[in-house]
């Protein structure tokens, strides 16, 4: 009796349910559906591609870290460019003082409770850095450009990892599928010999074939299921969600599939240098490079800035002479003059070793009269008498001069 086997499909049968022609129709049919914003609804239960690719787009960590990498190089660019404006910086302070302490409107020390306060305004504005700022202001440009290109290519690449993954699943799905009705066919088999065997009809050999033939395809089945759990994780993982070994996906019909793109590799490598994310982020990062070497470079210029300040202090203790009118009384006594009549103490500060320059005091009204008709603005007059004295020495010279109008003997006032 002949050897009788199923027409069933091996599992390396199975795996070629996808071609590498149906996958790149698959990835054109994927662009036209996002951007045509196609349903993204679950139909039985089942997720769609376009939900994948978008659950993805969410939830890759990846893809988030480049976004923030791109709102920071963008952040980066408007702070370069808020360097050109001028900057404004203001101050206040209050100070409540008991005990000694500085006066800080005469820079002197006093012994009383006192408060003071201040305030200060300061701007200034960069008029020339060698233009450093304006190439800072170019290179942080082509970096956040760069940025945003690295993040598509991100994207894009995230949106092949799912399709691909997505096809893995439903291909060694359908492979699983096949292999369990191919062991379901040959466990039938095994079924019909074992009574063939017993009635005597055929030989036991070929059931002994048959058995290991069902073993071989029930270790296939287990073997394909294994892969198609881990194709289900690697998409759980690419998307960012918890496993589901229960994942069902929705198959599309072969003929929503398009064709293969006909352009030719040349055609094909030329599109890709226009139009490729990754090459459009290198290509700005080198231009920003050469403008990081532009700002180093600048360090070399001088550096003029204009700068202003405006300050202002309060202080309780402060005191502010007004003058007002003057009212002249003769009294006819002076100090050291009385004092030598009456034979009292002399003041004297110290020991009397300061200097002074005494002048006539009509001679300092006539010098004040013509600096005040002849004087330049803005200019310093010094009035003096070339006539400078200790104040010991002027004491003395007084008490003999007294001594002398008094007729007392010579140094009894000293």
């Amino acid at each position: 009796m002949k050897r009788e086997n199923s027409k069933g499909i091996s599992p390396s049968g199975a795996k070629a349910g996808f071609t590498m022609r149906k996958i790149a129709q698959v990835a054109c049919l994927l662009a036209c559906t996002i951007s045509a914003g196609g349903y993204a609804q679950h139909k039985n239960g089942a997720s769609t591609l376009q939900q994948c690719v978008e659950t993805a787009l969410n939830n890759n960590i990846p893809v988030k870290q480049n976004e923030l990498l791109v709102q920071s190089a963008h952040a980066d660019w408007q702070k370069a460019k808020a360097g050109l404006l001028p900057d404004l910086n203001g101050n206040w302070n209050y100070g409540w003082n008991q005990g000694r302490a500085i006066d800080p409107f005469t820079n002197g020390y006093i012994d009383q409770r006192f408060s003071s306060s201040g305030t200060g305004l300061s701007a200034g504005l960069i008029l020339f850095g060698g233009l450093q700022l304006q190439n800072l202001i170019r290179q942080t440009g082509y970096a956040s450009h760069a940025s945003e290109m690295e993040w598509q290519q991100s994207k894009d690449k995230l949106i092949l990892d799912v399709l691909l993954a997505y096809l893995t699943v439903l291909n060694n799905e359908d492979a699983w599928k096949m292999m369990s009705e191919q062991a379901e066919v040959t466990r039938k088999q095994v079924e019909r010999l074992t009574v063939l065997v017993n009635e005597g009809a055929t030989g036991s050999y070929m059931l002994s074939d048959m058995k290991g033939q069902l073993s071989g395809d029930a270790l296939a089945t287990i073997n394909n299921y294994n892969v198609l759990q881990t194709a289900k994780l690697n998409l759980c993982q690419l998307m960012n969600i918890p496993y589901n070994k229960d994942m069902q996906l929705e198959r599309m019909p072969e003929t929503e599939l398009l064709e293969m793109y006909a352009g030719t590799p040349a055609e094909i490598y030329a599109s890709s240098l226009q139009n490729l994310a990754q090459v459009k982020a290198a290509g700005l990062r080198v231009k920003s490079m050469a403008k990081s070497v532009q700002v180093a470079k600048a360090g070399y210029y001088p550096y003029l800035r204009l700068n202003g300040n405006l300050n202002t202090n309060y202080s309780s203790v402060s005191s502010l002479s007004v003058p007002g009118n003057v009212t002249e009384i003769n009294t006819g006594q002076y100090v050291m003059i009385n004092n030598i009549k009456n034979n009292k103490p002399l003041p004297v500060y110290g020991k009397g070793e300061n200097v002074r320059d005494w002048l006539w005091v009509e001679d300092h009204a006539r010098a004040i009269d013509t600096i005040f008709h002849n004087g330049r603005r803005g200019e310093t007059y010094n009035i003096g008498g070339n006539n400078e004295w200790k104040n010991i020495d002027l004491v003395k010279l007084l008490c003999g001069i007294m001594d002398n109008r008094l007729g007392r003997p010579k140094g009894t006032s000293e």
